[in-house]
């Protein structure tokens, strides 16, 4: 029998009665009942009939779900949408349906495009227009992939100049982050520029010889940004450190111990595509 409009209206009320003498709260109930109409009412205009098993309200509830997906609905709303009619099936007419949940694509973390890298590092070569100072601030987070915390914490005892490497926190959270070559030589240039007071320990100072503020680190980049015409910011220039370094192939566990993150937290640089798994897959039957 096909769900006419005095059944659908039925429907509603009754859902509506049992969702206000629910726990949920009253945001919860007033978003389950507005996905709840929405699938009613696709039933209705789709004609589809009243669902008397579990298996045809599992499939009029899939095809919904599907539909919503080919409309570019984000798949997390759309199992937010599932939540709801599981809810309506199994407290409205009483089937107990298990749907399908949908997987949420988390977007990879924000990064420069390899021209707009080089443009930043064409922009910091540039004596005239960025200092010393700023270029070491800037290349601390795209060569090193330091926190703004982190690098506001440095200390000049931190930085080992013959070894190449920066020792990171205190205790037994600390770190050496090795440093390249470019990092290395805008620190000689900063080192040589630095004015500060015997006692300050501080490796990025202000005009008064202080320490370098965190609000003062993040708008330093932004300015440098400014004058490449970009819209940086540190964890920008983080993320594109992290890119870089996992796109060239280097060990996850390597990277995530040199910058000093939990391995998990890599996956979101990795894109792998179904291809690339399946020929991964295949190395194992080659290997003797």
């Amino acid at each position: 029998m096909k769900w006419s409009m005095n059944k659908l209206a039925d429907y509603l009320r009754n859902y509506e009665d049992v969702l206000f003498e629910s726990n949920l709260g009253k945001v919860t109930q007033r978003q389950y009942l507005a996905h709840v109409r929405a699938f009613v009412l696709w039933c209705d205009s789709a004609q589809h009939t009243d669902p008397r098993s579990r298996e045809e309200a599992e499939n009029l509830a899939t095809n919904f779900l599907g539909e919503l997906l080919e409309q570019q609905m984000k798949p997390s709303s759309v199992n937010c949408m599932s939540t709801s009619i599981c809810h309506f099936l199994r407290t409205a007419l009483g089937i107990q349906a298990t749907l399908q949940r949908f997987e949420e694509i988390s977007s990879k973390p924000k990064s420069l495009s390899s021209q707009d890298r080089e443009r930043l590092l064409h922009e910091l070569q540039s004596a005239t227009v960025v200092t010393p100072r700023d270029r070491a601030v800037t290349l601390v987070f795209l060569m090193a992939g330091l926190r703004p915390g982190e690098c506001s914490a440095l200390n000049v005892e931190d930085i080992d100049l013959e070894q190449g490497q920066l020792l990171i926190g205190r205790g037994k959270n600390a770190r050496r982050t090795p440093i390249n070559s470019a990092l290395r030589e805008a620190m000689i240039q900063w080192l040589r520029m630095r004015c500060a007071p015997a006692e300050e320990q501080a490796l990025f100072v202000n005009k008064q010889g202080q320490r370098l503020s965190l609000p003062s680190i993040v708008q330093t980049v932004k300015k440098v940004g400014r004058q490449a015409r970009l819209d940086l910011s540190a964890q920008q220039l983080r993320n594109t450190c992290i890119d870089g370094l996992i796109r060239k192939g280097n060990d996850s566990l390597i990277v995530a111990d040199v910058i000093g993150v939990d391995p998990a937290t890599l996956r979101h640089f990795v894109n792998v595509s179904q291809l690339q798994a399946v020929e991964i897959m295949e190395m194992l039957a080659t290997i003797a």
